[in-house]
């Protein structure tokens, strides 16, 4: 299953984003942090891999692929493994509480 995030409205509103590093809690700090003037999104799926429901709690695993461009320089392709958590809305709509992923290892030179 492929996923394009395009709305920081899948998240609940005290949602927590972890990228490598950082912490950033609620709907409007994730919503600044995607906000990037510098960097111009061209891509971005998420491939699930395993979803486990319990209740009103899901758990999902899987590999980013994420495109961009930052400036002028060429666009940059990099990929790696995810961890979503989404519980069970009143309304019946799954949103996401837990984002966390982390950035590709970079080989090391010899």
């Amino acid at each position: 299953r492929r996923v394009l995030f395009r709305s920081v409205d899948l998240y609940t509103r005290d949602a927590r984003l972890m990228p490598p590093g950082r912490v950033i809690v609620g709907r409007d700090a994730i919503r600044s942090y995607f906000q990037n003037p510098n960097r111009r999104q061209i891509e971005h799926d998420m491939m699930s891999e395993t979803l486990n429901v319990r209740g009103s709690t899901a758990i999902e695993t899987g590999t980013w692929t994420n495109t961009y461009q930052e400036g002028q320089a060429e666009p940059v392709t990099a990929s790696d493994k995810y961890l979503l958590v989404w519980v069970h809305q009143p309304d019946g709509s799954w949103k996401i509480l837990l984002d966390m992923w982390h950035r590709p290892v970079t080989p090391s030179s010899p």
